[in-house]
């Protein structure tokens, strides 16, 4: 069988897998019922055997199959899951993500003893007074020493039980420069009787056999037992939920995106084409195929989005090993994972959220005894929620710890100049500013998780770039909450054109919150600045002109559009509104001085281009 075509399919397949094993062991960690999340491990595991066996991956196959017997005795109740199986079925799910990322890049297998002897440990903490450790040594030049082993294996099981062996025996056949052999061995023999059994197979160069002492090991329930890989009989009702889907690369997807983007920009020309001739016959054309051409723009939108715990799903194992590194306990909530947002969109603020979540649980979030003393849960809470807001996405990442120290910030923003000297107090906003401040750290040391100086000024570079903003709110005790407002999707948007000069730009319509011609707004000035007046409202004036480099000009006729981000809201001062329309985002390498002003171009029916306003970045 050629492997190579059904490569992709293995390791999107085997990271799916992968995710699910996680979700798992978390979930087994937690409940005190631990039997079905057992039985999920068990599914999960087994259908990772099963592939890689397929592919050839004996490695990958080895490891699976040894925690399927675990699992196994798992499921029979002959053992219980503890904290050092679940830690070593944790390591079990990191080899087998690593494996997967070296077969993606063609490289071999990584070695799979070390996750072997993790089960070996366990098979040797939990020992009886007959429990050896067997260690066998090949003369160096023993021919077929892989199938040397597998004798030496029948040789031994003919004295008693074996219960685990290094290397796993699966492989044994294939490894024909082996020196080295152990394995956990419960037997009622003499160790000389056991030493004679196993020279007389040959090409023997030293036997060791020892007792094992359970001193300084921790008492394990759990036995790996007899390693062969036997097939075993699924499940009864065990389906694949996803046997209705079919698997589509995702540069296909891109490719499909851009070319409807194409189409959409091209139904504009002959729509505007059409109504500049007056011709009843292709002006029916023209909408018929408008309305397929919208039809077909939502169903390849449809198929970038994807839910959000697609990506999230990870946070829980993050959260669990970053607490568990600093010794805090902390509970980890993830809300509206089913939310779907665009892939492009998730592939990018998956990172910067990592950064929000290890800056939480490192510096937001107390050591247990701490948060006694304060009155609260000894465990840390810890929040990820995805809710829908107007035309885009809110993900706020929240704590109940002790909020940020704006002490600290504001004297090392002092140290390094970002504040003036004089500056007394920071509000959220000024504190955002200077934490997003790149290399900005309150840190002394830097340690494996902390005082680089990165985190928020990543979150805040990606948002700007993904045509979002950020907002931080934090009170002392009490906790941090952070919020990213994000468009649904970076493909298509709703957007307002506004002309300034000889140019047009294009102004997210999520942003909008009013536009009103000048001369019918009150006008004030407020300590030197120009101001319109809104009901109740008093809002800054921002000229176009100014910001993108052009003279000031008072024009007989002049457009404001309220723009709103978070709880900011501004007067944007244009010379013309055009019109509201979707448009293609296209991605574009700004000039320096206009990388945080613009976050993407289009192209406009008329066939000319058009800047996207980055609302965040000007406001």
């Amino acid at each position: 069988m050629d492997t190579a075509r059904y490569s992709r399919l293995f390791q999107s397949e085997g990271r799916e897998l992968v995710s699910r094993l996680n979700e798992s062991l978390l979930a087994l960690e937690r409940d005190a019922d631990p039997l079905a999340h057992v039985q999920a491990l068990f599914r999960a595991m087994h259908t990772m055997k099963g592939m890689a066996a397929a592919m050839g991956y004996g490695s990958m196959a080895a490891v699976a199959h040894a925690a399927e017997e675990v699992l196994e005795r798992l499921r029979e109740g002959s053992d219980t899951p503890d904290e050092a199986l679940v830690d070593a079925l944790f390591a079990t799910a990191d080899w087998l993500e690593s494996a997967l990322e070296r077969v993606a890049d063609d490289d071999a297998e990584p070695d799979a003893s070390p996750v072997i002897a993790l089960f070996v440990r366990v098979a040797e903490s939990a020992n009886t007074n007959s429990d050896r450790r067997v260690s066998v040594r090949l003369r160096q030049d023993a021919p077929l020493a892989g199938v040397r082993a597998l004798m030496l294996l029948q040789a031994a099981r003919k004295l008693g039980s074996v219960r685990a062996v290094v290397p796993h025996e699966h492989s044994l056949g294939d490894l024909q420069e082996l020196r080295d052999l152990s394995f956990v061995f419960e037997s009622a023999c003499e160790s000389s009787t056991i030493d004679l059994a196993l020279r007389s197979v040959g090409d023997v160069e030293g036997v060791r056999v020892e007792s094992i002492s359970p001193d300084g090991v921790q008492k394990l329930d759990s036995l790996l037992p007899d390693a062969t890989l036997q097939p075993k009989t699924p499940l009864p009702g065990v389906r694949d939920a996803h046997t209705s889907m079919a698997r589509v690369e995702v540069r296909r997807l891109d490719s499909l995106m851009a070319l409807t983007g194409e189409l959409v920009i091209a139904r504009g020309h002959l729509i505007a084409r059409a109504t500049e001739l007056a011709d009843a016959s292709l002006l029916a054309s023209a909408s018929r195929l408008s309305r397929l051409v919208g039809e077909l723009q939502e169903e390849v939108l449809a198929t970038r989005m994807v839910q959000a715990g697609m990506v999230f799903d990870r946070f829980p194992r993050f959260v669990r090993d970053t607490a568990r590194k600093l010794g805090k306990n902390v509970e980890f909530v993830l809300d509206g994972r089913e939310i779907e947002l665009d892939r492009a969109l998730l592939d990018e603020i998956g990172e910067p959220l990592i950064h929000l979540l290890r800056n939480a649980v490192d510096h937001g979030l107390e050591a247990a005894d701490e948060r006694v003393r304060a009155g609260k849960p000894a465990a840390g809470r810890l929040t990820v929620a995805v809710v829908r807001e107007r035309d885009g996405v809110v993900i706020r990442v929240s704590d109940d710890g002790r909020g940020v120290n704006r002490d600290a910030v504001l004297a090392r923003a002092r140290a390094t100049g970002l504040v003036p000297a004089e500056t007394a107090e920071l509000s959220d906003d000024d504190l955002l500013r200077v934490l997003a401040a790149s290399g900005l750290s309150t840190r002394e040391s830097v340690t494996e998780l902390s005082g680089r100086g990165v985190g928020v000024d990543a979150v805040v570079t990606v948002a700007s770039r993904l045509g979002g903003t950020v907002d931080l709110k934090t009170t002392a005790g009490q906790g941090t909450i952070w919020s990213l407002r994000l468009p649904a999707t970076l493909a298509i948007v709703r957007a307002l054109l506004a002309r300034v000069g000889n140019e047009t730009y294009a102004l997210p319509a999520t942003h909008v919150r009013a536009t009103a011609d000048l001369a019918d707004i009150q006008k004030a000035t407020v300590r030197g600045r120009d101001v319109i007046v809104l009901g109740e409202d008093v809002l800054p004036v921002v000229r176009l002109r100014e910001v993108v480099g052009l003279e000031r000009q008072d024009l007989l006729h002049q457009d404001v559009v309220v723009l709103a981000a978070e709880d900011r809201r501004v007067g944007l001062l244009v010379d013309e509104l055009l019109v509201q329309e979707e448009i293609v985002v296209k991605p574009f390498d700004a000039a320096r001085e206009g990388a945080r002003l613009f976050s993407g171009a289009t192209v406009l029916p008329s066939g000319e281009p058009a800047l996207i306003v980055d609302v965040g970045s000007l406001l």
